[in-house]
């Protein structure tokens, strides 16, 4: 599931200003989705850049999280990729929710539900 929380206002100073706040997002989670698993050298949609990051972020105690790649578009937003892993002995259940704070337009992520030492991809898109 992916929910999106549009701005308080639908105005940008990007060159997608014709493009809607909705369609700036899915472009976003598109790139970093097909970009996930194994990154090329070029990314699915123009006006998008990638970083690689590779740092580790304190989480839970059951789980580790690694912010992988950062995505910026042109549209201002910019998408974070995120690997995290269940290390516990127990399922790991999440919600999308749990992972909003202020800035954030949508979260992603791929399993909602991890057994022990299995990990899944988190896709956070912010507002600049």
């Amino acid at each position: 599931d992916i929910v999106l929380i549009p701005p308080k206002s639908e105005q940008s100073n990007s060159s997608k200003q014709t493009q809607s706040y909705q369609q700036q997002i899915k472009e976003l989670i598109y790139t970093m989705g097909d970009d996930a698993d194994s990154p090329r050298d070029e990314l699915a949609i123009d006006g998008i850049s990638r970083s690689y990051i590779g740092a580790d972020i304190p989480l839970w105690k059951e789980a580790s999280l690694k912010l992988l790649r950062r995505y910026d578009a042109d549209s201002g937003m910019y998408g974070e990729l995120y690997q995290i892993k269940n290390i516990s002995y127990k399922p790991l259940n999440m919600l999308e929710q749990e992972f909003y704070r202020k800035g954030v337009a949508a979260v992603s992520i791929e399993s909602l539900t991890l057994q022990p030492g299995a990990s899944t991809f988190l896709y956070v898109i912010r507002e600049q």
